[in-house]
């Protein structure tokens, strides 16, 4: 990947100057289409950039050495750690692996869904038509 040289980040850039911190993260309304378009440029050429790169594995990295790391445990996403934490889901249910594929990663998140239905409290849900809304806002966030 290339470095991009900067001299701010790209939310103070965007950001509307003097706004009071409680307001903050609202597009400067006067700012300049050039710079817009060239923050814009330099945005999607990063994201262009990760896209390209590949991965043998999916799942938490762990130090080898000062200068070595590999994923060798499994992945561990801030909903799956919600879903234990505060969802009634047995810990136990966690993926345990590094996933080979994008599909088998998607397909343990889809079965963790099913998983955290299943576990719930059963006065989380009111009616048949309650549970698929909620089963479906929380399956696609």
């Amino acid at each position: 990947m290339d470095y991009v040289e900067h001299e701010t980040n790209m939310y103070d850039a965007l950001n509307t100057p003097g706004c009071p911190k409680e307001e903050c993260g609202i597009l400067n309304p006067n700012i300049n289409d050039d710079t817009l378009m060239l923050l814009y440029d330099q945005l999607a050429g990063v994201l262009l950039q990760l896209s390209k790169n590949s991965f043998p594995r999916i799942g938490s990295l762990t130090q080898i050495d000062d200068f070595t790391w590999e994923v060798s445990r499994r992945p561990l996403s801030m909903n799956m750690n919600e879903l234990v934490r505060l969802g009634g889901l047995p810990r136990s249910k966690i993926p345990d692996t590094t996933f080979s594929t994008t599909s088998s990663y998607l397909e343990a998140l889809v079965d963790l869904k099913i998983e955290h239905l299943a576990h719930q409290r059963n006065d989380d849900v009111e009616s048949g038509d309650d549970c698929r809304r909620k089963f479906g806002a929380a399956a696609f966030p």
